[in-house]
Order: structure tokens, then C-alpha cells, then sequence
């Protein structure tokens, strides 16, 4: 399971969460992002992302994102 931000120094969340698709396909990835529009949410689905959250967000959502993939191999759809 991965938890990445969409905006980092050399590679952004999208590019990445292809990325881990192509070499580990059915890995878990939530990309989040304090920029997140619905734009932004479908574009990083497009991309792989399992889940999608927007900061500031609530750690128990978080936690039970986390519980989820690591109990089923995917991310809650919430």
C-alpha cells in the first residue's frame, strides 16, 4: 500500500501511481492532495489510484483506508 501526495520534487502523484500500476499491478495507492477538485480526483483514478482524499482529511478516514487495503489488497470505496 502506498499513501502519496499529488505534488512532490521530481515526479508528481500521477506519474507515479502509474508507475507503481505498470511494475506492481493491484497495489494499493491513495493519492492525496490540498489542491484535490473533482478534476483532480478522476484524473488520479484515471491514473491507478484506488482512493483519492483531500486535505485536509479526517485520520480515522485515513486509518480505515489503510485497514481496508491491507485486509482486502485494495482501498475502500467511500
Amino acid at each position: 500500500m502506498i499513501v502519496t501526495d499529488l505534488n512532490m520534487p521530481h515526479i508528481d502523484g500521477f506519474a507515479l501511481t502509474k508507475h507503481i500500476g505498470s511494475v506492481r499491478p493491484g497495489l494499493p495507492v491513495i493519492v492525496t492532495s490540498a489542491f484535490g477538485t473533482a478534476e483532480t480526483r478522476s484524473d488520479a483514478l484515471v491514473a491507478g489510484a484506488h482512493r483519492f482524499m483531500s486535505k485536509p482529511y479526517d485520520l480515522e478516514v485515513l486509518f480505515s483506508e489503510l485497514r481496508e487495503a491491507v485486509t482486502t489488497g485494495r482501498a475502500a470505496t467511500v
